[in-house]
């Protein structure tokens, strides 16, 4: 599999921080983006007869559309081909009840995403020393 995030972000602002932050950590990790729930199932499924083009992880917005980020989680776990892959929520608010929710669905983290850019890369990087450097993915 190697050092592969999805992640499911409508927002190109969100996406390009993300990258950029991702480019200037330059810790080898590879990021693939999708804007929609009907992309996100569509590059899965592209990998489906090779599991070691699987994504590491996936982090998935908590806006996600047409198909809810709970809806997706639910599925995701519920499923064979994918359940074993960490999936991390990303929202703009976090409440208890809807935190609650995610993990109960099977959700790995649950991250509020930061407010300005320099929290945003400061987030990025414990995220990576965390899932690449600390946890056993594969």
């Amino acid at each position: 599999m190697g050092r592969k995030i999805l992640m499911l972000e409508y927002d190109q602002d969100d996406r390009y921080l993300t990258q950029e932050s991702m480019t200037e950590i330059g810790r080898g990790v590879h990021i693939d983006f999708v804007r929609n729930s009907e992309e996100f199932w569509a590059y899965l499924h592209g990998r489906y007869r090779d599991k070691s083009s699987y994504p590491s992880l996936i982090l998935l917005s908590q806006k996600a559309a047409p198909q809810s980020a709970l809806s997706i989680l639910k599925e995701l776990k519920s499923s064979s081909h994918y359940s074993y892959i960490p999936v991390i929520v990303l929202g703009n608010i976090s409440y208890p009840d809807i935190t609650r929710d995610y993990y109960a669905a099977g959700a790995s983290s649950f991250i509020q995403k930061p407010a300005t850019n320099k929290a945003t890369q400061s987030k990025i990087a414990n995220f990576i020393d965390y899932w690449f450097d600390t946890v056993e993915l594969e």
